[in-house]
């Protein structure tokens, strides 16, 4: 149970939905392109989960959660998945109040996320800076990222 400290910090509980469904036979390829064309869709996460199906058979199961349009993510997962079905799971979210600021390193500026949990801080470089820079620079993703932890003030 979240303490009240806490909860009186988080978002109130966000209606949302798991779409899922379970494919054993898609190449890891097929279901990587499936996860990207959901996340561009507007996902709020997509995930994978290795299963074992009847008849011993290795599979995955492909998971959505949105807050959003459910038919638009199940048409894209009955278009471009071999499954011919699929489960809507509502569900309900918490999540801290988040914000972006901007970090300059040696390196160049990186936006990171800020969220606050009563008095702990958490701070997330932004991936996508993190990538862009480290492939500009020419230096490691690691480095990048514990540039930003260096430069990061709360």
């Amino acid at each position: 149970h979240v303490n009240a400290h806490v909860n009186a910090h988080v978002n109130a509980h966000v209606n949302a939905h798991v779409l899922e469904c379970n494919i054993d036979d898609m190449t890891p390829e097929a279901l990587a392109y499936v996860q990207t064309l959901l996340r561009e869709a507007g996902a709020d996460d997509v995930w994978l989960t290795p299963i074992v199906m009847k008849k011993s058979r290795a599979a995955f199961t492909l998971s959505v959660l949105t807050e959003g349009d459910t038919e638009r993510f199940a048409d894209i997962i009955l278009r471009e998945t071999s499954s011919n079905g699929l489960r809507i799971v509502p569900v309900s979210k918490m999540k801290l109040p988040r914000e972006m600021k901007s970090v300059e390193t040696e390196y160049g500026t990186v936006r990171v996320k800020i969220a606050r949990a009563g008095n702990a801080i958490k701070m997330k470089p932004e991936y996508d800076d993190v990538e862009r820079i480290a492939r500009e620079k020419g230096v490691s993703f690691a480095d990048v990222h514990t540039a930003v932890e260096r430069a990061w003030r709360p």
